[in-house]
């Protein structure tokens, strides 16, 4: 705030596009349809199988491309 506009880092918005690594594997992939990205700190890593599955089993996709990882969690 005290900075005004030249205090922010023109790299503010590529660090919180958290989706940017799915949406560039179902461009690589060629994949179309939903592209979502899971945040849910130490349980990012599960939670993508499990919406994929509810994406299939609702008809929404046929095939999914679904995975995750997880960072070092001062909680486990």
């Amino acid at each position: 705030m005290e900075k005004g506009p030249g205090g922010v880092s023109p790299f503010f918005i590529p660090m919180l596009i958290a989706n940017m690594a799915s949406g560039h594997i179902a461009m690589h992939f060629g994949a179309k349809g939903p592209n979502t990205c899971v945040v849910t700190a130490c349980a990012t890593a599960p939670i993508p199988s499990a919406d994929a599955f509810r994406v299939i089993q609702y008809g929404d996709a046929e095939a999914v491309i679904a995975g995750g990882t997880r960072q070092h969690c001062p909680l486990t």
